[in-house]
């Protein structure tokens, strides 16, 4: 049933099985049927199951699995491999994470990683085995039931006892022979798929292993699964050393976190990937993102202003952002809406747009004469401009700094935040949605007198 020459049937990933939705749908499919059983005291002569899960890439995704499973009352066995070239078990973060998945009511075992150490023997493997047993025992104040091989080959797995270093073995012969199993190795169903062996249930019992790393939130490719988790760890260490230094008082001198700190709190995923391609020295991917954040962010502010405020109906906004003659660049919409200061305030002059818009030319076409650490210096000017239009725009009654992604009819303001706009555009109180109209109108004359048409009024 597990062998080094079983060779797989299936090729096709059904990545569309790997959500967290349909591993509750699993467990509860494996609960009509099944037994959930641990290693520590298996029943034999009944319909049980062993839950198991090898923690090959992430702690973070087990801990997600744990708490599914515990919604549904089930115990599983989760293996944890010190000698992880993805997670290290003892770190604060990471075993903080693993003391929940106990506390959750899981038991622990040991991911054990034979070649690491060229086990030639069944008498080194069990020495072997002991030692890093002993390391998570001491760890996590738990007694662990079994050991399951990392990446076994075939002298592995004719280890056929049934303990080694006092820990159940599972590849044992009995467990091998007398136990189904089921594996998601690789991040699809190499022999067969779960639901499928699940929702017939011949089998009398089970041994289903599970990798928590190819579980998501959404259907993703397996290499995306993994990738996931590896920036993910990367990400939550690069936060971890920020945090530190704030928690300290220290400066945290580095051009990136300076230029970019305005996103790291409301907006995550675009600070981690600008700080990336900041580090990396990758300035000209860097400039066309900012830049693009930076025309956005000004056609958002418009839109949203136009839809909250101003009251112009969708569909026109639609019409006068989604004309391919309009341009944006030209200030024509931007001064109207946003104040003929904006420009002033935030930086973006004329002439600097010109300047900019060269330079996306010639970067686009690989003739830019830029060193780099001049295009370093054009990126943190962006910067400071996208960040003085988020204050902005944060601090007029919209509250929205224009990167936030919009809702298609933009959100409803009460009526003081509506007045208070009319205050700063200069309007009469009481003729607020007159004058607005008034304004769209004239806006809208200056485009079809600049040949814009397709605007309704």
């Amino acid at each position: 049933m597990i062998s080094a020459r079983n060779q797989p049937y299936r090729t096709t990933a059904a990545d569309s099985d790997f959500t967290e939705n349909n591993y509750l749908q699993l467990l509860r499919l494996a609960k009509e049927s099944y037994l959930f059983s641990t290693y520590r005291a298996i029943p034999w002569g009944t319909r049980f199951i062993l839950w198991r899960h090898d923690l090959d890439y992430s702690i973070s995704r087990a801990l997600a699995l744990a708490e599914i499973e515990a919604g549904e009352g089930v115990c599983a066995t989760y293996f944890i491999n010190p000698r992880s070239e993805f997670y290290n078990p003892f770190e604060p973060g990471p075993a903080r994470l693993i003391k929940r998945i106990v506390g959750n009511g899981h038991h622990l075992g040991l991911h054990f990683d034979a070649k690491f150490y060229d086990i030639q023997s069944e008498e080194q493997l069990d020495e072997k085995v002991a030692v890093e047993a002993q390391w998570l025992t001491d760890a996590f104040d738990v007694e662990l039931d079994a050991f399951s091989f990392h990446n076994p080959v075939e002298a592995h797995l004719e280890c056929h006892a049934e303990r080694y270093g006092g820990l159940v073995n599972c590849y044992s012969r009995e467990l091998q022979t007398q136990v189904p199993y089921c594996s998601d190795s690789n991040g699809y169903w190499r022999f067969r798929r779960l639901y499928d062996v699940l929702h017939d249930a011949i089998d009398p019992c089970l041994q289903v292993l599970t990798h928590p790393g190819w579980w998501q939130k959404e259907s993703l490719e397996p290499r995306r699964r993994i990738f996931r988790c590896v920036y993910g760890r990367a990400q939550a260490t690069m936060k971890q050393y920020d945090l530190v230094l704030a928690e300290a008082g220290r400066v945290n001198h580095g051009r990136s976190i300076e230029s970019l700190n305005f996103l790291e709190s409301a907006h995550g995923d675009i600070f981690t990937f600008f700080d990336y391609l900041w580090n990396k020295r990758q300035f000209s991917t860097l400039f066309f993102e900012l830049w693009r954040i930076h025309r956005l962010q000004i056609t958002q502010l418009c839109r949203m202003i136009l839809l909250s405020i101003w009251k112009i109906a969708a569909v026109q906004v639609d019409r006068l952002f989604n004309d391919d003659q309009l341009n944006v660049k030209s200030g024509i919409v931007a001064e109207a809406v946003l104040g003929p200061g904006w420009r002033e305030l935030s930086g973006m002059t004329e002439a600097r747009e010109e300047t900019y818009l060269t330079l996306l030319n010639d970067l686009t076409n690989g003739r830019a004469l830029i060193s780099e650490s001049a295009l370093e210096n054009e990126c943190a000017s962006i910067c400071k401009v996208i960040s003085t239009l988020s204050e902005w725009g944060q601090s007029q009654p919209i509250a929205y700094d224009g990167i936030k992604a919009l809702a298609v009819d933009g959100e409803c303001l009460d009526a003081k935040a509506v007045a208070r706009c009319g205050e700063l555009w200069g309007m009469d109180r009481e003729n607020d949605a007159e004058q607005w109209r008034k304004r769209w109108e004239e806006l809208v004359a200056v485009l079809a007198s600049k040949g814009f048409h397709g605007v309704e009024r």
